[in-house]
């Protein structure tokens, strides 16, 4: 298993200098990346071309291993951000966040992420979904999320677990390792703060779980930025993860994700303890 990081991290950073931010990562020694959206200009103009991104990213020795994307239904939306990450050298593409409180609305969403799929495999490409803690609510009495997986093809829609909203949704993310199984190849590792409160966010809000409702636990201090902090300095239990992980063995990557901290030391702080557990 393979150590990286999100550039999300350094969302901020990018908006200012998206190759000198990359550069400093690169610098830290961290060879692995995870793309998101490329920051725009004033204009709404992406700061750098996929193919230039490609490039400049390979100069510096990094390895972009998946990419975080964001698309609709529509066919020519689906090809458009194929080819782009094909230019970035993504060879996964991850959709990291949809609202699933319905079982049509899972449903229609499995037959999106299904599509995308094949369209991904017959590119060269594996595709994931990445979760948060609304993919808990629960539908006929099992989270939302046991309903994805049902009507997904595990050929061709695999799983990124985010290991910190599993526990904000009130599930262990060690047994979320083995109930995903073989679905699972990649995790997303940030640390939960003790500060943090309440833990379980269902405790501070009920189902549907709406954008209002992000907005609303922002609001009332339940989701902050102090809430994310460097892998080992809070209170999820890293090593139980890494070593579940590693004893499953289908994880190829974990993945540092400090939401948005643009800290570049935290993300080097993060890897290095990861780099002692894997």
């Amino acid at each position: 298993m393979k150590t990286g990081a999100t550039i999300y991290s350094l969302m901020g950073m990018l908006r200012e200098d998206y190759f000198g931010t990359l550069q400093k990562l690169a610098n830290t020694g961290c060879q692995y990346i995870e793309y998101v959206s490329t920051p725009e200009d004033e204009n709404g103009v992406p700061v750098a071309t996929p193919s230039e991104i490609g490039r400049r990213v390979k100069e510096m020795g990094l390895t972009p291993v998946s990419s975080h994307v964001h698309f609709t239904s529509d066919p020519e939306s689906m090809k458009k951000v194929i080819e782009d990450n094909l230019e970035m050298g993504a060879p996964r593409l991850v959709l990291p966040f949809e609202l699933m409180n319905t079982a049509d609305q899972v449903k229609a969403l499995a037959e999106t992420c299904n599509e995308m799929g094949r369209r991904c495999k017959e590119n060269g490409l594996e595709f994931y979904y990445h979760n948060h803690f609304q993919e808990f609510v629960p539908i006929d009495g099992k989270p939302a999320l046991d309903l994805f997986l049902a009507e997904t093809d595990p050929e061709l829609v695999q799983f990124q677990m985010d290991a910190y909203w599993v526990r904000r949704a009130g599930h262990d993310p060690i047994k979320m390792l083995e109930h995903l199984g073989s679905r699972c190849t990649m995790i997303h590792q940030k640390d939960l703060s003790a500060t943090a409160d309440p833990v379980n966010l269902y405790e501070a809000i009920q189902p549907p779980i709406t954008d209002d409702a992000f907005k609303k636990l922002r609001a009332m201090g339940a989701i902050k930025n102090g809430d994310f902090v460097a892998v080992g300095r809070g209170i999820l239990d890293v090593p139980g993860i890494v070593a579940k992980a590693k004893e499953l063995g289908y994880a190829k990557y974990i993945i540092v994700e400090l939401d948005n901290l643009n800290s570049v030391e935290a993300v080097d702080e993060s890897l290095k303890y990861l780099n002692q557990l894997v």
